[in-house]
């Protein structure tokens, strides 16, 4: 089961435990919440549940004594406050309220509850531990993309305690919604010139004690399961500073570094059909069964899926005369473009092609192939022919002297040189930057490396041999692309481990445990099959497979994501990545030119006075129909939805969803806006 069938199960099984006389009942969110709803809910599974309304506890709402109100929201002050006035009203607010709490309530708000006099009963306190956002199937997220700065800012130490404690706290969530109990192993630096070189280990001793912790208030955790104990890494950004920086040319990862694509999911482009150019915004989500498929391939791989399947859709139907296969990007946009009788087909494919053929465009522009071949190099240490490089510099200078580069691009090339290196004289910085054109700014970024432990600048009398990489990693693919011989170090940790080579010194655990016993499950398969994992005949991963859960703090790449999805397949186990935040190259480096700057520059949000509610938007995974909520006249207040034209709700992030009725425009409208509630544009 994925990540969010697990969290979206959680919900609709709490809806489900409150079942009041009167069927109906409502459901009030905060903004936290809202968002993980959003991600894991449609509409449709609300009304299943009889909710005949989702509505913001921070909003003004109208009373309705016959009902009952569940309430998803966060454990923070002002939203008990929030909770208090609706049940100290004189006029009654709702029949009764139940209170699911999406993380941990604390002993002081918990009393807090307890304080005023009430008019509407709370009849259920529950702590859900939901406190995190389920991105995809195998990847969970904070969405705090302030932890980096929080972090590794040196003027954010006074900070460190509380983010660690949020962390963890967080960590905690995710393990106790999937009912694992792992053994926790944690980034034991050798040595590093990092800003905090320790925080690893704070997250892991704080995770182990929360976790002890829920485990001795709550006999049924972790539950019985047929799956071998799970293990959890925790890592930071310094494990692996090349994976932020080189270009990954698989299709997920790639269209993320190059295009405008928001919230790693939010894309918009443009078809031009005859008549005018019409501008289109797709989510990018696991229900796309293309995206799906062809994400996590190579660039060129995903572009031979696409064409190939629409070279095949093209032979099979008799409406086209031309019998001429496309054999090129151009040619399937322009054949999509003239196909009014084939709309399904056409927003299918039509998106994907949009994609790929701006990624190749830039890919080609700005000389992506030759910028490429150095990352490669520089982040391996090896040629494609496996020989230490030797001409790196000289290969570097021209593309750094070209106009069609970006600066970032120039910015990424001097990273990498600089870490391969392992540090280079001022003198040399200097004249990299003047062939780059690059401002004092830029360059200060690439001083900032500092803070992450990298050696900028070296003495002119040193004679320190290049950096050592933290793991040993081989390529052994021998079918890898030339652009694709690096490999993020999560793989090797994660295939150490399987393989039962992982050093202990280097990744120890918060309890002691045996070395061997940490392994021994893993050589052979799972422990209730006993079978070897290459006796496996398909993709799926078994109910019984180990869970292996890799935190990174500060950020995480699309590479990085990519290797949980691979591994999970090839090893037979649920590789999980868990991060604060999905990062780009273009965030990271926003990020890491902060790494200086006094707290007050930073605009973090502990810093920010309370900001109004945002406009809410929900993509719902899939089309569905209403369901028709009858009149009572017991309870006339409740917001309904008219459903006499058996109208599908479909919903995008950014439209707002249309409903046809037979009443008037405008009281449709006013209806359809106040029982949507959630799934609408403020």
């Amino acid at each position: 089961m994925s990540l969010i069938d697990i969290v979206r199960e959680h919900f609709i099984v709490s809806l489900r435990s409150i079942q009041p006389k009167i069927k109906w009942k409502i459901v009030i969110v905060d903004n936290e919440s809202s968002e993980i709803i959003n991600n894991v809910m449609n509409l449709n599974d609300f009304l299943e549940e009889n909710v005949t309304s989702v509505e913001f506890i921070e909003q003004k709402r109208q009373a309705n004594a016959t009902l009952e109100a569940i309430y998803f929201v966060s454990p923070k002050y002002d939203t008990i406050k929030h909770i208090l006035n609706d049940t100290s009203k004189e006029e009654k607010m709702y029949s009764a309220i139940h209170l699911f709490f999406i993380s941990g309530l604390s002993g002081k708000l918990a009393k807090k509850l307890t304080e005023s006099s009430k008019t509407t009963p709370i009849k259920t306190t529950n702590e859900m531990y939901l406190d995190f956002y389920p991105f995809e199937s195998k990847v969970v997220t904070f969405r705090n993309s302030f932890s980096f700065l929080t972090l590794y800012n040196p003027f954010c130490t006074e900070l460190i305690n509380m983010e660690t404690h949020n962390l963890a706290k967080k960590l905690a969530s995710v393990c106790i919604t999937l009912g694992e109990l792992p053994t926790i192993r944690y980034y034991s630096q050798p040595s590093t010139n990092s800003s905090n070189p320790h925080f690893c280990t704070k997250i892991a001793e704080l995770l182990q004690e929360q976790l002890d912790n829920y485990k001795k208030s709550n006999n049924n955790f972790p539950r019985e399961s047929s799956r071998p104990k799970s293990v959890l890494f925790i890592i930071d950004r310094t494990f692996d500073i090349c994976a932020p920086i080189v270009h990954e040319f698989t299709y997920q990862a790639m269209a993320n570094d190059l295009l405008p694509i928001k919230n790693g999911k939010q894309y918009k482009y443009q078809i031009n059909n005859s008549e005018k150019a019409e501008t289109k915004e797709a989510v990018l989500t696991e229900t796309d069964s293309i995206w799906a498929e062809i994400r996590h391939q190579h660039i060129r791989d995903a572009i031979d899926k696409l064409m190939g399947d629409f070279n095949k859709f093209y032979a099979e139907n008799s409406d086209f005369n031309d019998n001429k296969k496309n054999t090129s990007l151009s040619d399937m946009k322009n054949m999509l473009y003239s196909l009014p009788h084939f709309q399904e087909m056409r927003d299918k494919y039509s998106l994907h092609i949009s994609i790929v053929y701006e990624c190749m465009k830039i890919f080609e522009e700005h000389k992506l192939f030759s910028v490429g071949v150095i990352e490669q190099n520089c982040a391996t240490g090896l040629t494609s022919e496996g020989k230490v490089p030797k001409t790196v510099l000289e290969e570097m200078i021209p593309l750094l002297d070209d106009s069609s580069l970006s600066k970032t691009d120039k910015i990424r090339l001097i990273m990498l040189y600089i870490i391969y290196k392992n540090g280079i004289f001022e003198g040399d910085l200097d004249k990299l930057s003047k062939h780059s054109n690059l401002s004092p700014k830029d360059v200060s970024v690439l001083k900032n490396l500092e803070c992450l432990g990298v050696r900028v600048i070296k003495p002119l009398n040193d004679t320190k041999p290049r950096r050592k990489p933290i793991l040993e990693t081989k390529n052994n693919d021998e079918n890898s692309y030339e652009l694709s011989r690096f490999t993020p170090l999560c793989k090797t940790l994660i295939e150490k481990y399987i393989n039962g080579n992982l050093s202990y010194a280097l990744f120890p655990s918060t309890k002691d445990v045996c070395e061997k016993t940490q392994n021994i499950s893993l050589i052979h398969g799972s422990l209730r099959t006993g079978k070897p994992t290459w006796a496996k005949k398909n993709d799926l991963v078994s109910e019984s497979a180990q869970r292996i859960l890799i935190f990174i703090v500060g950020g995480a790449t699309y590479s990085e994501s990519r290797i949980c999805y691979e591994l999970s397949k090839t090893h037979d186990r649920d590789i999980i990545l868990i991060t604060t935040n999905m990062i780009t190259t273009k965030k990271w480096l926003q990020n890491l030119s902060m790494l200086k700057l006094p707290r007050e520059s930073l605009g973090l949000p502990i810093d920010q006075l309370p900001s109004r509610i945002p406009s809410l938007r929900i993509h719902s995974r899939s089309s569905f129909r209403s369901k028709r909520i009858p009149k009572d006249s017991n309870h006339s207040n409740h917001n309904r939805v008219e459903n006499s034209n058996n109208t599908s709700f479909k919903k995008t992030l950014d439209n707002s969803t249309h409903e046809n009725t037979k009443n008037s425009p405008a009281k449709g409208k006013k209806d359809r806006k106040r029982y949507l509630g959630l799934f609408n544009k403020n």
